[in-house]
């Protein structure tokens, strides 16, 4: 699937990153209940659908490694 590209500032993915950095367990892991995380990234982006987006990129880079989990 194509995926176009977000227009997210450097500044922002820095901060993204930096989210993820403070809040991973030291396997790397992000714990899903973890609402301080959450709490942070929606003041970086206040739309889920362009994080997620730009979430996707960063794993297509190889600077993380994202996927959905959905509920079964």
């Amino acid at each position: 699937m194509h995926r176009m590209n977000t227009e997210i500032s450097k500044t922002t993915t820095a901060r993204l990153l930096a989210c993820f950095i403070r809040h991973a367990d030291e396997k790397g892991f992000i714990d899903q209940k973890n609402e301080k995380f959450f709490e942070e990234l929606g003041q970086l982006f206040s739309n889920g659908n362009i994080l997620d987006q730009h979430l996707y990129e960063l794993n297509e880079a190889g600077f993380i490694y994202y996927e959905e989990v959905g509920e079964d």
